[in-house]
């Protein structure tokens, strides 16, 4: 929208409100998703309601979650994926609206997509822990950054069942250079619920000692 008068003129963006849908989910979309949720790691149940948003008016929201479950298959092949630029743009176009579907939780942020459903980002890992189940009940959550790691709330988090759906894990803040720094770091990687996990990074402020290293080449949960 674009409002002008002799003295200005502005520009505004029309973006839904955070946590009201835009469409009303039907008995089929439902059911497709909760396919979805009950095979996490399965791209047929995805696949399938990438085709049913084709034959419902939604062909580019299906066109990108096909991209990026083959964007995910590559990656973990070790191979290059050619429609890396398609699937930017669609992201470019469209993230932010199909992010504004899901529901408001207090400090939780939808972020980024992963086989086409948003991740989340933290400020600490209690705070997932605490919204675990509403998160998870929310969207299939594959993809979580942690803006910070600190020794009590990594305990409660390695207790977490819906950590068992996390492939993608970001930590961007922790530092194992102070003394037992290396503990919150332990706990989480010595979670049972953490088998399924299949990239981790380490970035932003961290900074890792040796301790800490060894103790990332030796984690069961990454290898």
């Amino acid at each position: 929208l674009i409002v002008a008068d002799e003295w200005d003129v502005r520009l505004f963006r029309y973006a839904p409100a955070k946590g009201k849908p835009i469409r009303k989910r039907s008995l089929d979309q439902d059911a497709l998703l909760r396919a979805v949720a009950a095979e996490p790691d399965d791209d047929n149940p995805r696949l399938a309601y990438a085709d049913w948003l084709a034959d419902n008016d939604q062909p580019e929201r299906g066109e990108f979650i096909r991209l990026q479950c083959e964007l995910a298959r590559r990656l973990r092949e070790g191979k290059l994926f050619a429609g890396e630029e398609r699937e930017q743009e669609l992201l470019a176009k469209h993230g932010d609206v199909w992010q504004a579907e899901y529901p408001v939780i207090r400090g939780v942020t939808w972020s980024g997509f992963w086989r086409g459903f948003p991740g989340v980002t933290v400020p600490n890992a209690g705070t997932l822990a605490r919204n675990a189940v509403a998160i998870w009940d929310a969207a299939p959550v594959e993809s979580v950054v942690i803006q910070k790691l600190d020794q009590k709330n990594a305990f409660s988090l390695a207790k977490c069942a819906q950590l068992g759906r996390v492939r993608v894990l970001e930590v961007r803040s922790f530092s194992s250079f102070l003394p037992a720094g290396t503990t919150p770091l332990a706990a989480l990687l010595d979670s049972p619920h953490l088998s399924g996990l299949w990239w981790l990074a380490v970035l932003g402020n961290s900074r890792l000692g040796l301790a800490a290293m060894e103790l990332l080449a030796r984690s069961e949960a990454l290898h």
